[in-house]
């Protein structure tokens, strides 16, 4: 693989400590979303070849797009404070390509108002919301109790409460089945747009300070897979 390796000793004296900051944020948050999106994208990829194997498989993709959304959302929020109408943002707005700003628009247009991210970030995945207790309750009562099940295994690890994330989902996508990949769609889009704006961030970075590019090196590294041909089962064996 052939990357572009930038020391920071070597332009730090250019940079101020708001933009140190903001930096090691923004760096952070890339480097989480790129990992989530990878971890959503191999579990979603599993294959399955019974109805227990698909349902847990399910439900382990769901888990792993609610973190990306809590993710997303919290680093909307350190955005918000550290770069929003600052005189940071001014001036780097003006290195910024017109579809970075379009893009960073529409964030701040997808943010401003009620969306599933914000939903599920302060509902389901870093908070168990006790005002959902009534409608939980409603939900496993009306529900085909046929269809709710317990998988326990020997191993710890193997075990699935299928009729707890069963309930859990039901809130969630308010009993419509299309729902879940709309879901995925949404924070999968955000996810990129999210990415494609630090990405621009740090672009502005080089643009502003002058800062050399170095030359393309030759990392050696094992070959790496495609998107389609790695997994991540639920079930595993030690």
């Amino acid at each position: 693989m052939r990357l572009h390796i930038l020391e920071i000793s070597q332009f730090e004296d250019k940079l101020s400590d708001d933009e140190k900051i903001l930096m090691i944020y923004l760096g952070n948050l890339y480097t989480d979303i790129n990992i989530l999106l990878k971890t959503c994208v191999c579990s979603r990829n599993t294959p399955g070849n019974n109805d227990v194997v698909n349902v847990a498989q399910f439900s382990q993709t769901f888990f792993f797009f609610e973190v990306l959304a809590g993710k997303i959302l919290e680093g909307w929020k350190i955005i918000q404070q550290k770069y929003n109408g600052s005189k940071l943002s001014q001036e780097y707005h003006k290195a910024l390509k017109s579809k970075d700003i379009q893009n960073y628009r529409d964030l701040k247009s997808y943010f401003k108002g009620s969306n599933k991210i914000k939903d599920i970030r302060n509902r389901y995945a870093f908070h168990y919301d006790n005002t959902l207790s009534g409608e939980l309750l409603a939900k496993f009562n009306d529900s085909n109790k046929d269809e709710l099940k317990i998988y326990l295994s020997e191993k710890q690890g193997n075990c699935y409460f299928h009729f707890a994330e069963s309930i859990m989902l039901r809130s969630l996508i308010e009993d419509d089945i299309n729902k879940p990949d709309q879901i995925y769609d949404e924070i999968t889009e955000i996810a990129n747009k999210l990415l494609k704006f630090i990405f621009s961030f740090f672009s502005a970075v080089i643009k502003i300070h002058n800062i050399e590019l170095p030359e393309l090196e030759n990392i050696d590294m094992p070959e790496t897979p495609s998107f389609q041909e790695v997994t991540l089962p639920y079930f595993l064996e030690k």
